[in-house]
């Protein structure tokens, strides 16, 4: 059935389709023609629908505007999992870390090839986006992994709108889920010593060490060769990182730009690598890697975690619990943290002795100080009451030596 329309509507109808199950479904048809291509001289001509006459002509309309500033959806009928396969292969392999590309291809596989896959690339809507989220949502995901999802999503697209592919990046206009900060843990003075001297029987000694008195990230430990420290010097030079893909370690690159770094090393650092090292040479054990596997090869991050930093919190807490036993008292729960945590205690310790912000950052390899700034916040308002007094201290000087 033919409708009225108004001047640049195009030709606009109403068609019924039935379904395999017999249902009539009714939807508005609008024919737009957008002139001569330019590169082909074809006339170029877009079919949109809707499921109302007003919906219709707000697309219509949206589309006329983007022609008008020389957009126009391609013909390429794209599905979003055909399209997002290309950027992935195409694009981001050749620009992220391989970790990273790891996950955008878990992002992709597990929440946008199964929702919105076969739906046509320039059909995409923000409804169609947003009931990702919501369908995440509903499964209990968290607001972290949506908003992965969501940024996923959103720079594929980006990279559609460059390909003139799509007119508009639909992801953009939705908003993004609140992701809150994880919490950050840190251990006080007494937890720290309980820690390295657990750690001081184990043969990673020296890497929990450094771990808490350079803020190195675990990668960055477990990526360190002895040919990165100088000892004449006491410094270390952090050049790479080691990461699991597929399961396996493997060296990459560190996670910035401003990783790679070189830090001065305090005297107790320097000692715990040189009895480190000296071990190794005794039992015969001696490789590139400072912290090497039975094998000489890197140690996967993960397994680590698995064997060596969890079973430690349990043999503290088991030890803590035991002390109390005998004191006759309840004991106290020893702070369940991350091994992240610890580069967070090293960064809060610094900045508690007074250490300027900026070596914190240069140490901690941030890409900003704005990061640094950010992420320990809260030491900030001691160290407010801490340069408060001493200009007080300064004035009552001044203030003295004037009478």
């Amino acid at each position: 059935m033919k409708a009225r329309r108004s001047n640049g509507d195009g030709a606009i109808d109403k068609i019924r389709r039935a379904r395999k199950d017999g249902t009539i479904v009714e939807r508005w048809r609008g024919r737009v023609s957008l002139g001569l291509d330019p590169k082909t001289g074809k006339a170029r001509r877009i079919t949109l629908y809707a499921k109302t006459r007003a919906e219709l002509a707000t697309k219509i309309a949206r589309l006329n505007a983007d022609a008008s500033r020389g957009i126009v959806p391609s013909r390429e009928r794209t599905t979003v999992s055909a399209f997002v396969q290309r950027w992935l292969d195409d694009v981001m392999a050749a620009r992220v870390r391989p970790t990273t590309l790891e996950l955008y291809r878990s992002l992709a596989k597990n929440h946008i090839f199964e929702t919105i896959g076969a739906r046509r690339l320039d059909a995409l809507t923000a409804q169609d986006v947003q009931g990702i989220l919501s369908t995440m949502q509903r499964d209990g995901k968290s607001e972290r992994t949506q908003a992965l999802v969501l940024t996923t999503l959103s720079s594929a697209l980006d990279q559609a709108v460059k390909w003139d592919l799509v007119p508009r990046n639909v992801a953009s206009i939705v908003d993004k889920p609140r992701s809150a900060r994880g919490e950050m843990l840190t251990l006080n003075r007494e937890q720290v010593a309980l820690l390295l001297q657990e750690a001081a029987t184990t043969r990673f000694y020296a890497l929990y060490v450094l771990a808490l008195t350079c803020g190195l990230r675990r990668g960055e430990l477990l990526g360190l060769q002895w040919a990165d420290v100088d000892f004449d010097k006491c410094a270390l030079s952090v050049v790479r990182s080691i990461v699991t893909l597929h399961g396996k370690p493997i060296v990459a690159d560190t996670k910035t730009a401003k990783g790679r770094r070189r830090i001065d090393l305090p005297s107790v650092a320097v000692r715990a690598l040189r009895e480190h090292r000296a071990r190794l040479m005794a039992e015969n054990r001696m490789a590139p890697w400072i912290f090497p596997s039975e094998a000489a090869s890197p140690i996967c991050p993960r397994n680590f975690i698995r064997r060596s930093f969890e079973p430690m919190l349990r043999s503290i807490q088991a030890k803590v619990d035991e002390e109390a036993a005998k004191a006759g008292r309840l004991a106290d729960r020893f702070p369940a943290i991350r091994f992240h945590d610890l580069r967070h205690t090293a960064a809060t310790m610094m900045l508690e002795l007074g250490v300027q912000p900026k070596v914190v950052q240069e140490r901690l390899g941030h890409a900003s100080i704005a990061v640094t700034m950010d992420t320990y916040s809260h030491v900030m308002p001691s160290m407010q009451r801490e340069a408060a007094d001493r200009v007080d201290a300064l004035f009552s000087e001044i203030r003295a030596s004037g009478a």
